[in-house]
């Protein structure tokens, strides 16, 4: 919902960072919901978008989850 919004008020031509939650999807999700956060995002943002975390990410994040981060931007890179 924020995400939509955001992308209503830039519009569909400026970059967003993607938003997958830094707490409920990196440091306690499974990589399985890393990669649904990041598919949600890109949806939302279309074309113009950078996969990413909220903010900062937590040094007791799981690795595997990290890399389903970077696995979902590898496989949807324009």
């Amino acid at each position: 919902m924020v995400l939509e919004t955001a992308r209503q008020i830039v519009g569909p031509d400026r970059v967003i960072l993607d938003n997958v939650s830094t707490i409920d999807d990196l440091l306690n999700g499974t990589p399985d919901d890393v990669y649904k956060a990041a598919a949600y995002c890109h949806k939302v943002c279309g074309r113009y978008h950078i996969v990413g975390a909220g903010c900062e990410v937590s040094p007791r994040t799981p690795p595997e989850n990290l890399r389903a981060m970077v696995r979902y931007a590898l496989e949807h890179k324009p």
